[in-house]
Protein backbone atom coordinates (compact mmCIF):
# COMPACT_ATOMS: atom_id res chain seq x y z
CA UNK A 1 0.00 0.00 0.00
CA UNK A 2 1.79 3.26 -0.95
CA UNK A 3 0.60 6.97 0.02
CA UNK A 4 2.11 10.54 -0.63
CA UNK A 5 4.56 11.61 1.69
CA UNK A 6 5.87 15.13 1.57
CA UNK A 7 8.58 15.54 -1.43
CA UNK A 8 11.36 16.41 0.71
CA UNK A 9 11.19 13.05 2.63
CA UNK A 10 14.19 10.82 1.74
CA UNK A 11 11.94 7.95 2.99
CA UNK A 12 10.24 5.29 1.08
CA UNK A 13 7.00 5.62 0.04
CA UNK A 14 5.65 2.41 0.95
CA UNK A 15 3.29 2.58 3.69
CA UNK A 16 3.04 -0.37 6.25
CA UNK A 17 0.13 -1.18 7.42
CA UNK A 18 0.63 -2.77 10.71
CA UNK A 19 2.98 -0.45 12.06
CA UNK A 20 0.79 2.46 10.87
CA UNK A 21 3.94 4.38 8.85
CA UNK A 22 5.97 4.50 6.13
CA UNK A 23 9.08 2.34 5.34
CA UNK A 24 11.78 3.79 6.60
CA UNK A 25 14.50 2.81 4.60
CA UNK A 26 15.99 5.98 2.09
CA UNK A 27 15.42 6.45 -1.65
CA UNK A 28 17.81 6.89 -4.26
CA UNK A 29 17.76 10.58 -5.71
CA UNK A 30 14.86 10.87 -8.02
CA UNK A 31 13.05 7.58 -6.79
CA UNK A 32 9.75 7.28 -4.95
CA UNK A 33 10.35 3.91 -3.31
CA UNK A 34 13.36 1.90 -2.09
CA UNK A 35 14.89 -1.10 -4.01
CA UNK A 36 12.73 -3.96 -1.88
CA UNK A 37 9.21 -1.85 -2.65
CA UNK A 38 10.19 -0.31 -5.97
CA UNK A 39 6.89 -1.54 -8.55
CA UNK A 40 8.72 -1.33 -11.38
CA UNK A 41 11.58 -1.93 -13.44
CA UNK A 42 14.33 0.41 -13.05
CA UNK A 43 17.30 1.44 -15.25
CA UNK A 44 20.72 2.64 -14.51
CA UNK A 45 23.51 3.08 -17.20
CA UNK A 46 21.70 0.51 -19.42
CA UNK A 47 21.73 -2.03 -17.10
CA UNK A 48 18.35 -4.10 -15.96
CA UNK A 49 18.21 -3.41 -12.02
CA UNK A 50 15.02 -5.86 -12.01
CA UNK A 51 14.11 -7.43 -8.40
CA UNK A 52 13.41 -11.17 -7.90
CA UNK A 53 12.86 -13.35 -4.95
CA UNK A 54 16.54 -14.64 -3.33
CA UNK A 55 16.57 -18.18 -3.90
CA UNK A 56 17.72 -18.81 -0.32
CA UNK A 57 14.69 -17.14 1.42
CA UNK A 58 11.85 -15.56 -1.21
CA UNK A 59 10.34 -13.13 1.79
CA UNK A 60 13.09 -10.44 0.55
CA UNK A 61 14.49 -9.79 -2.81
CA UNK A 62 17.69 -8.90 -4.87
CA UNK A 63 18.35 -7.37 -8.05
CA UNK A 64 18.66 -9.83 -10.90
CA UNK A 65 22.02 -8.28 -11.73
CA UNK A 66 23.66 -8.86 -8.65
CA UNK A 67 22.14 -12.05 -7.59
CA UNK A 68 26.03 -13.80 -7.35
CA UNK A 69 27.13 -11.02 -4.37
CA UNK A 70 23.91 -10.91 -2.80
CA UNK A 71 23.99 -15.13 -2.24
CA UNK A 72 27.49 -14.63 -0.79
CA UNK A 73 26.71 -12.41 1.91
CA UNK A 74 22.46 -12.74 1.94
CA UNK A 75 21.74 -13.65 5.84
CA UNK A 76 19.63 -16.65 4.94
CA UNK A 77 22.29 -18.33 3.18
CA UNK A 78 23.28 -21.88 4.21
CA UNK A 79 25.96 -22.49 6.35
CA UNK A 80 27.53 -25.70 8.55
CA UNK A 81 25.59 -26.45 11.03
CA UNK A 82 27.52 -26.96 14.60
CA UNK A 83 28.29 -30.01 16.36
CA UNK A 84 26.35 -29.10 19.23
CA UNK A 85 23.20 -28.50 17.09
CA UNK A 86 21.13 -32.29 16.42
CA UNK A 87 17.26 -31.52 14.89
CA UNK A 88 14.89 -32.24 17.39
CA UNK A 89 17.23 -34.13 20.24
CA UNK A 90 15.47 -32.31 22.90
CA UNK A 91 11.94 -33.20 21.05
CA UNK A 92 10.84 -36.43 20.66
CA UNK A 93 8.59 -36.70 17.29
CA UNK A 94 6.43 -39.85 17.86
CA UNK A 95 3.14 -39.48 18.58
CA UNK A 96 2.09 -39.52 22.26
CA UNK A 97 -0.26 -42.08 22.76
CA UNK A 98 -2.52 -39.55 25.41
CA UNK A 99 -2.88 -37.55 22.08
CA UNK A 100 -6.82 -37.16 21.77
CA UNK A 101 -9.10 -34.33 21.18
CA UNK A 102 -10.74 -33.27 24.39
CA UNK A 103 -13.78 -32.90 22.53
CA UNK A 104 -13.51 -36.43 22.02
CA UNK A 105 -13.62 -37.71 25.19
CA UNK A 106 -16.49 -38.45 27.86
CA UNK A 107 -17.22 -35.91 30.26
CA UNK A 108 -17.94 -38.94 32.78
CA UNK A 109 -14.15 -40.06 31.70
CA UNK A 110 -13.06 -36.53 32.15
CA UNK A 111 -14.73 -36.08 36.07
CA UNK A 112 -12.66 -38.90 36.94
CA UNK A 113 -9.53 -37.91 35.98
CA UNK A 114 -10.25 -34.47 37.64
CA UNK A 115 -11.37 -36.72 40.93
CA UNK A 116 -8.22 -38.44 40.48
CA UNK A 117 -5.80 -35.33 40.22
CA UNK A 118 -7.66 -34.04 43.21
CA UNK A 119 -7.18 -37.15 45.45
CA UNK A 120 -3.49 -37.21 44.89
CA UNK A 121 -2.90 -33.28 45.72
CA UNK A 122 -4.82 -33.90 49.09
CA UNK A 123 -2.93 -37.23 49.47
CA UNK A 124 0.59 -35.77 48.47
CA UNK A 125 0.86 -32.13 48.20
CA UNK A 126 -1.54 -30.60 50.29
CA UNK A 127 -0.65 -28.40 53.77
CA UNK A 128 2.85 -29.90 52.18
CA UNK A 129 3.77 -26.86 50.39
CA UNK A 130 5.95 -24.23 52.22
CA UNK A 131 5.77 -20.16 51.17
CA UNK A 132 8.93 -18.74 50.93
CA UNK A 133 9.11 -15.47 53.60
CA UNK A 134 9.27 -12.27 52.11
CA UNK A 135 12.72 -10.74 51.14
CA UNK A 136 14.90 -7.84 50.54
CA UNK A 137 15.67 -6.81 47.31
CA UNK A 138 18.36 -8.89 45.86
CA UNK A 139 21.56 -6.02 46.12
CA UNK A 140 22.05 -7.06 42.54
CA UNK A 141 18.43 -5.94 41.64
CA UNK A 142 17.86 -3.47 44.02
CA UNK A 143 19.51 0.32 42.40
CA UNK A 144 16.89 -0.99 39.20
CA UNK A 145 14.18 -1.51 41.64
CA UNK A 146 14.81 1.95 43.56
CA UNK A 147 14.53 4.19 39.90
CA UNK A 148 12.16 6.66 40.04
CA UNK A 149 9.01 6.17 37.43
CA UNK A 150 9.15 2.62 37.18
CA UNK A 151 5.68 0.81 36.63
CA UNK A 152 3.75 -2.07 38.87
CA UNK A 153 4.40 -4.28 35.95
CA UNK A 154 8.68 -3.39 36.16
CA UNK A 155 8.43 -4.17 39.76
CA UNK A 156 6.98 -7.17 39.72
CA UNK A 157 9.56 -8.33 37.45
CA UNK A 158 12.21 -7.31 39.28
CA UNK A 159 10.78 -8.87 42.50
CA UNK A 160 10.84 -11.83 40.44
CA UNK A 161 14.57 -11.85 39.14
CA UNK A 162 15.27 -10.99 43.09
CA UNK A 163 13.42 -14.05 44.68
CA UNK A 164 14.68 -16.44 41.94
CA UNK A 165 18.15 -15.21 42.58
CA UNK A 166 17.41 -15.42 46.26
CA UNK A 167 16.18 -19.32 45.87
CA UNK A 168 19.17 -20.12 43.63
CA UNK A 169 21.93 -18.70 46.56
CA UNK A 170 20.11 -20.73 49.36
CA UNK A 171 20.11 -23.72 47.70
CA UNK A 172 23.50 -23.53 46.98
CA UNK A 173 23.76 -23.79 43.59
CA UNK A 174 26.11 -20.32 42.78
CA UNK A 175 29.95 -21.50 43.09
CA UNK A 176 32.85 -20.59 41.35
CA UNK A 177 33.93 -21.94 37.59
CA UNK A 178 30.24 -22.40 36.94
CA UNK A 179 28.41 -21.77 33.59
CA UNK A 180 24.93 -20.22 34.98
CA UNK A 181 22.68 -21.42 31.28
CA UNK A 182 19.67 -19.00 31.07
CA UNK A 183 17.03 -21.15 29.02
CA UNK A 184 14.44 -19.06 27.06
CA UNK A 185 16.75 -15.62 27.90
CA UNK A 186 14.71 -13.12 26.22
CA UNK A 187 15.97 -9.85 26.78
CA UNK A 188 18.45 -10.99 29.14
CA UNK A 189 17.50 -9.09 32.23
CA UNK A 190 17.89 -11.98 34.73
CA UNK A 191 21.24 -13.16 33.28
CA UNK A 192 22.35 -9.77 33.60
CA UNK A 193 22.02 -9.36 37.33
CA UNK A 194 23.07 -12.60 37.61
CA UNK A 195 26.54 -11.59 36.01
CA UNK A 196 27.17 -9.06 38.41
CA UNK A 197 26.23 -10.77 41.14
CA UNK A 198 27.59 -13.96 40.70
CA UNK A 199 30.61 -13.78 37.93
CA UNK A 200 33.57 -11.36 38.90
CA UNK A 201 36.43 -12.00 36.89
CA UNK A 202 38.36 -14.07 39.86
CA UNK A 203 35.22 -16.40 40.37
CA UNK A 204 35.99 -18.25 36.59
CA UNK A 205 32.30 -17.92 35.66
CA UNK A 206 30.17 -17.48 32.77
CA UNK A 207 26.65 -16.70 31.80
CA UNK A 208 25.15 -18.17 28.61
CA UNK A 209 22.05 -16.92 27.11
CA UNK A 210 20.04 -19.00 25.15
CA UNK A 211 17.02 -17.53 23.16
CA UNK A 212 15.61 -18.94 19.55
CA UNK A 213 14.11 -15.41 18.41
CA UNK A 214 16.42 -12.09 17.55
CA UNK A 215 15.94 -9.18 19.90
CA UNK A 216 17.03 -5.63 19.67
CA UNK A 217 18.01 -3.36 22.98
CA UNK A 218 19.57 -6.56 24.95
CA UNK A 219 20.51 -6.14 28.55
CA UNK A 220 23.67 -8.40 27.91
CA UNK A 221 25.12 -5.56 25.25
CA UNK A 222 25.25 -3.36 28.71
CA UNK A 223 27.70 -6.44 30.36
CA UNK A 224 30.55 -5.36 27.55
CA UNK A 225 30.20 -1.21 29.36
CA UNK A 226 31.20 -3.10 32.71
CA UNK A 227 34.38 -1.63 34.40
CA UNK A 228 36.02 -5.04 34.36
CA UNK A 229 37.32 -5.21 31.01
CA UNK A 230 38.02 -8.96 31.26
CA UNK A 231 34.61 -9.59 30.84
CA UNK A 232 33.60 -9.81 27.16
CA UNK A 233 29.85 -10.08 25.37
CA UNK A 234 30.12 -12.40 22.66
CA UNK A 235 26.97 -12.91 20.42
CA UNK A 236 27.15 -16.26 18.79
CA UNK A 237 24.91 -16.11 15.36
CA UNK A 238 24.91 -18.61 12.48
CA UNK A 239 22.13 -19.62 9.95
CA UNK A 240 19.97 -22.69 9.35
CA UNK A 241 20.11 -24.73 5.93
CA UNK A 242 16.85 -24.13 3.96
CA UNK A 243 15.77 -26.96 4.21
CA UNK A 244 15.29 -27.04 8.02
CA UNK A 245 14.70 -23.77 8.78
CA UNK A 246 11.53 -23.82 6.72
CA UNK A 247 9.95 -26.51 9.51
CA UNK A 248 7.59 -24.72 11.53
CA UNK A 249 8.96 -26.59 14.70
CA UNK A 250 12.18 -25.50 14.37
CA UNK A 251 10.84 -21.84 15.67
CA UNK A 252 13.12 -18.57 15.06
CA UNK A 253 16.76 -20.70 14.89
CA UNK A 254 20.17 -19.79 14.00
CA UNK A 255 23.28 -21.52 15.26
CA UNK A 256 26.73 -20.92 16.39
CA UNK A 257 29.27 -20.12 13.45
CA UNK A 258 31.06 -16.39 14.39
CA UNK A 259 31.67 -14.99 17.60
CA UNK A 260 31.07 -11.39 17.54
CA UNK A 261 31.80 -8.75 20.15
CA UNK A 262 29.10 -6.72 17.94
CA UNK A 263 25.39 -7.98 17.79
CA UNK A 264 25.07 -7.20 14.25
CA UNK A 265 28.60 -8.08 13.04
CA UNK A 266 28.64 -11.28 11.72
CA UNK A 267 31.97 -11.48 9.80
CA UNK A 268 34.01 -11.40 12.27
CA UNK A 269 37.20 -13.91 13.62
CA UNK A 270 35.84 -16.51 15.18
CA UNK A 271 36.66 -16.37 18.55
CA UNK A 272 39.47 -18.18 20.55
CA UNK A 273 38.43 -20.44 23.08
CA UNK A 274 40.96 -18.71 25.74
CA UNK A 275 38.06 -15.97 25.50
CA UNK A 276 35.43 -18.52 26.63
CA UNK A 277 34.39 -18.05 30.15
CA UNK A 278 35.32 -14.79 30.83
CA UNK A 279 31.99 -13.02 30.64
CA UNK A 280 28.57 -13.39 28.65
CA UNK A 281 27.92 -15.49 25.77
CA UNK A 282 24.54 -15.16 23.79
CA UNK A 283 23.48 -18.06 21.94
CA UNK A 284 20.47 -17.49 19.54
CA UNK A 285 19.40 -21.36 19.25
CA UNK A 286 16.09 -23.48 19.93
CA UNK A 287 16.08 -25.42 23.05
CA UNK A 288 14.45 -28.01 20.80
CA UNK A 289 17.86 -28.80 18.92
CA UNK A 290 20.80 -27.57 21.92
CA UNK A 291 23.50 -30.35 22.87
CA UNK A 292 24.45 -27.95 25.84
CA UNK A 293 27.29 -30.28 26.55
CA UNK A 294 29.07 -29.21 23.14
CA UNK A 295 28.77 -25.91 23.92
CA UNK A 296 32.27 -24.41 24.12
CA UNK A 297 31.37 -22.29 27.34
CA UNK A 298 29.85 -24.86 28.92
CA UNK A 299 32.97 -27.23 28.27
CA UNK A 300 34.87 -24.90 29.60
CA UNK A 301 33.05 -24.65 32.93
CA UNK A 302 33.56 -27.27 35.95
CA UNK A 303 29.26 -27.11 36.29
CA UNK A 304 26.20 -26.02 34.96
CA UNK A 305 22.99 -24.22 36.73
CA UNK A 306 20.31 -23.59 34.48
CA UNK A 307 17.48 -21.10 35.32
CA UNK A 308 14.51 -19.30 33.41
CA UNK A 309 12.35 -16.58 34.37
CA UNK A 310 8.90 -17.68 32.20
CA UNK A 311 9.58 -20.61 30.66
CA UNK A 312 6.93 -20.91 28.37
CA UNK A 313 5.21 -23.99 27.41
CA UNK A 314 6.93 -26.98 26.14
CA UNK A 315 10.22 -24.87 26.39
CA UNK A 316 10.53 -26.46 30.03
CA UNK A 317 10.29 -29.95 28.59
CA UNK A 318 12.64 -29.32 26.09
CA UNK A 319 15.10 -27.28 28.41
CA UNK A 320 14.45 -30.32 31.23
CA UNK A 321 15.83 -33.11 28.43
CA UNK A 322 18.60 -30.34 27.26
CA UNK A 323 20.10 -30.08 30.99
CA UNK A 324 19.72 -33.56 31.81
CA UNK A 325 21.30 -35.15 28.74
CA UNK A 326 23.64 -38.32 29.77
CA UNK A 327 26.64 -36.20 28.82
CA UNK A 328 25.51 -33.15 30.83
CA UNK A 329 23.86 -34.24 33.92
CA UNK A 330 27.35 -34.97 35.48
CA UNK A 331 28.34 -31.61 35.12
CA UNK A 332 24.23 -30.24 36.06
CA UNK A 333 24.49 -28.84 39.47
CA UNK A 334 21.07 -28.01 39.53
CA UNK A 335 17.91 -25.94 37.56
CA UNK A 336 15.64 -23.39 38.72
CA UNK A 337 12.47 -22.83 36.09
CA UNK A 338 9.71 -20.53 36.64
CA UNK A 339 7.07 -21.92 34.37
CA UNK A 340 4.85 -19.68 31.86
CA UNK A 341 2.48 -19.93 28.86
CA UNK A 342 0.62 -23.46 29.87
CA UNK A 343 -1.07 -23.25 26.68
CA UNK A 344 1.86 -23.87 24.53
CA UNK A 345 2.71 -27.72 26.08
CA UNK A 346 3.26 -30.10 23.28
CA UNK A 347 1.86 -33.51 24.25
CA UNK A 348 4.88 -34.99 22.32
CA UNK A 349 7.46 -32.90 24.01
CA UNK A 350 5.90 -34.40 27.71
CA UNK A 351 8.48 -35.31 29.76
CA UNK A 352 6.53 -37.42 31.97
CA UNK A 353 3.97 -39.71 30.09
CA UNK A 354 4.93 -42.69 32.14
CA UNK A 355 3.85 -40.83 35.06
CA UNK A 356 0.36 -40.36 33.51
CA UNK A 357 -0.84 -43.22 32.65
CA UNK A 358 -3.52 -44.95 34.68
CA UNK A 359 -1.46 -47.97 35.58
CA UNK A 360 1.61 -45.68 37.28
CA UNK A 361 -1.34 -43.51 38.96
CA UNK A 362 -3.21 -46.89 40.59
CA UNK A 363 0.23 -47.45 41.37
CA UNK A 364 0.96 -44.29 42.95
CA UNK A 365 -2.47 -44.80 44.67
CA UNK A 366 -2.16 -48.17 45.70
CA UNK A 367 -5.14 -49.43 44.26
CA UNK A 368 -3.20 -52.50 42.71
Amino acid sequence: MAQEVPSLSPQCKFFVVRKKRFFRMTVRPGWNYCGEHQPQIGTKDGKDEKRIPCPNDNKHTCYANKLQKHLTICNARQREVPPYIKYNVNAPVETSPLKQPLSEIPSTQIEQIINKVNLLFDTYLKDKIDTMPDREIHPAVMDEFLTEGRTESSLRHLRQASKLMHIMEDEGLVKDHTCYVELGAGKGHLSYFAWHAWCPAASGSSILLVERASLRHKRDNKIRNSSDNSNKVVNIVHKLSPELSNKKEMGSFENINNYSNKDDDCKTKSLQPANINKGSFRLRADLAHLILDLVPAVQKSESIVGFAKHLCGVATDFSLRCLASANTLPKTRGMLIATCCHHRCSSNGYVAHKHLTVRAVARAMNWE
